[in-house]
């Protein structure tokens, strides 16, 4: 998840291996459910994703952490 959010933020390509952060994917939603956060769960609520994210950057958006997809990204990224 970290390394999606450093790659986008110096214009890497940011996507692993798509079966892999499928899989992470799944098992991130199981342990960290979207609800409920805040209070004893160090995490705020997911960001939905963009319509056209990856399996890495919807497991950096949503699945556990609470990186926003809106923010500009560089065209290396795209």
């Amino acid at each position: 998840m970290h390394g999606w959010d450093l790659a986008v933020a110096t214009g890497r390509p940011a996507e692993a291996d798509p079966a892999t952060a499928e899989a992470v994917l799944a098992g991130m939603r199981a342990l960290l459910p979207a609800e409920p956060r805040g209070g004893p769960v160090p995490f705020a609520a997911p960001v939905p994703p963009r319509a056209d994210a990856g399996p890495t950057e919807r497991l950096a958006t949503g699945a556990a952490t609470t990186a926003d997809p809106r923010r500009p990204r560089s065209p290396a990224s795209s």
